[in-house]
């Protein structure tokens, strides 16, 4: 039998928790009996598509997005954005069955509250920027899929390139990427149709392929054709780009043949787009997120207390970012991801003004392992007061104190403590026990800043910190104990260097290029060296063997020399 969509639609929704597909899938099997007495139809309600003709097999299970829950299986809503944007490129799955899922996901999504929402697009603001103003502006990035390659003729070699001969003499290897579409990614963004237009005009323009959103590198290719496609019967809108590389090209630390052999392999497969410019407008009250922050608290991803459909009473529904108008700023070749920088920024924003609730504030901290500014450790029962500039005390209100409810609609109370969190209960604690409860905070927030989650266990973070620290006091030493072998080795290289090129001028005389060998020495491993060394050590020998070769006068034949003249005075007595 073929491949079929098998997720069940009526699970309950768990809408906060974190996703984990390799534990959800092992929760799924375990629930269904794997591996002694398993039942493939059960665990299949909490995938996406189910290859039913190959039994019971664990490999025949595609695109989880639940995981048991209390006993209970239940729909992850970090799970559904995950198996959603996996989908169109999921191998070895029919186009209806894709769509039958793509359906089951759009049900689930509507109960998440991500529906559409956004208001028509405003004025293009970026009316009149020109190419230079682009890199003043905060770029953000979002994943897509990497398209099979195949092969794609530039139409207008002359636009793309200052010379089209190259082309010739070096054949480009295209491919095609879908570059983004309308679907929510994992950090409760989406890209308006708007948008999704804006980048394939400027693909079609040419925008560089950079690795991993380098900016600060040189390109390794470049795009020279854009399309925007609308909605299918899947109800994706997405915009696909064609992009080219030349081989044998090495701009930076990756060769361009490498390149081309990733893609061509399937080891490149994921291409993220950084985007500048456009609105983020909040599915919750339409308001642009970003330069409208003061009227608009609401930080996507995080879930907040709005009035129900029916406007009967109160539900809460995750804040989601429409982004219109848009433009592309580059595409990059990247190993997995979006970068949450709408939801960062955001939090930042509400940071420095004293705005965000400080629930809010530990949940974006540890979900994007950030630092937020003015953000500080919080107890129940007691709040203390950061330090700040004095304009910036008098100019909040009371309740930003200690922040404001999610919904942000009032102060907050602390838990267990019968008091606004707006007053300092640190004014009746001893002064012994509040420098103990700084001292303990900035510990772990120097642990948090080391990549270190602590939790509870304070003590225990500590002393995983004591004992990397020893573990590095040991590097250190054994670097020190390199660093003299390397001088070492840089010595003996200088001076085989210097034998090398005494050689060649020996050998070569006045046609040697000294300064030319200089240079390629420096790179040169240093048994090439030593080979060339040696060669021009045996032509030198060969033209200038040892010993004396030459005499001061040419003595004459010994026929040709004159008789020996005795004078008769030697004779005499």
């Amino acid at each position: 039998m073929p491949v079929i969509c098998s997720a069940a639609k009526d699970l309950p929704l768990d809408q906060g928790s974190a996703w984990n597909g390799a534990a959800a899938e092992a929760s799924l099997f375990a629930a269904a009996g794997y591996p002694d007495h398993p039942d493939p139809a059960k665990a299949a309600r909490g995938f996406l598509c189910w290859d039913n003709s190959a039994g019971d097999k664990q490999s025949s299970f595609h695109l989880p997005f639940a995981k048991v829950v209390e006993g209970k299986l239940t729909a992850v809503a970090a799970g559904i954005r995950a198996a959603a944007s996996r989908l169109p490129q999921t191998d070895g799955v029919p186009d209806d069955v894709k769509a039958k899922a793509r359906a089951v996901i759009t049900a689930y999504e509507a109960r998440m509250g991500s529906g559409d929402n956004a208001r028509p697009a405003a004025e293009d603001d970026l009316a009149g920027l020109d190419d230079e103003n682009r890199g003043q502006l905060t770029i953000f990035q979002t994943r897509a899929p990497l398209l099979r390659a195949s092969e794609i003729a530039l139409p207008d070699q002359e636009k793309v390139a200052l010379d089209p001969d190259i082309f010739a003499q070096n054949p480009p290897y295209t491919f095609r990427a879908q570059i983004s579409n309308n679907q929510m990614d994992a950090y409760y963004t989406r890209m308006a149709p708007s948008t999704l237009k804006n980048y394939a005009a400027d693909a079609q323009d040419g925008v560089a392929f950079q690795n991993s959103h380098r900016s600060d590198e040189l390109p390794m290719g470049r795009s020279f054709a854009g399309k925007y496609i609308g909605p299918q019967g899947d109800n994706i809108a997405k915009t696909h780009a064609d992009f080219y590389v030349l081989p044998g090209l090495k701009l930076n630390e990756v060769h361009s043949d490498d390149l081309i052999r990733g893609i061509r392999g399937g080891i490149v497969k994921d291409v993220s787009v950084g985007f500048y410019g456009g609105k983020f407008r909040c599915t919750l009250c339409g308001r642009d997120m970003l330069s409208d922050w003061q009227a608009c608290e609401h930080i996507p991803g995080i879930s907040y207390k709005v009035r129900s459909a029916d406007d009967t009473g109160e539900e809460e529904k995750p804040a989601a970012a429409w982004v219109e108008d848009a433009h592309l700023a580059e595409v990059s070749g990247v190993y997995d991801g979006a970068t949450p920088g709408a939801a960062i920024l955001k939090g930042r924003c509400l940071s420095e003004a004293g705005r965000l609730a400080p629930a809010v504030a530990r949940l974006l901290e540890s979900r994007y392992r950030i630092r937020l500014p003015a953000s500080q450790p919080r107890w129940a029962g007691a709040a203390f007061p950061r330090h700040e500039e004095p304009d910036m005390a008098e100019n909040r209100g009371l309740d930003s104190l200690t922040g404001t409810t999610a919904a942000g609609l009032s102060p907050t109370t602390q838990a267990g403590a019968g008091m606004p969190a707006a007053q300092d209960p640190s004014a009746n604690l001893p002064e012994a026990t509040t420098r103990a409860l700084e001292a303990g905070s900035a510990v772990r927030g120097l642990l948090q800043e080391a990549g270190i989650e602590a939790g509870a266990d304070l003590l225990a973070g500590v002393r995983w910190l004591v004992t990397d620290w020893q573990r590095l006091k040991e590097l250190a030493r054994e670097s020190e104990a390199l660093r003299a072998l390397a001088d070492e080795g840089r010595q003996y290289r200088s001076a085989l260097v210097e034998d090398a090129l005494a050689e060649g001028v020996r050998a070569l005389g006045s046609g040697f290029d000294r300064p030319v060998y200089e240079q390629m020495f420096a790179t040169t491993p240093l048994a090439l060296i030593r080979t060339m060394r040696d060669t021009w050590a045996r032509e030198a020998a060969l033209q200038f063997p040892g010993g004396r070769v030459t005499v001061d006068v040419a003595a004459p034949p010994p026929g040709d020399r004159p008789p020996a003249q005795v004078p008769d005075s030697a004779y005499s007595a």
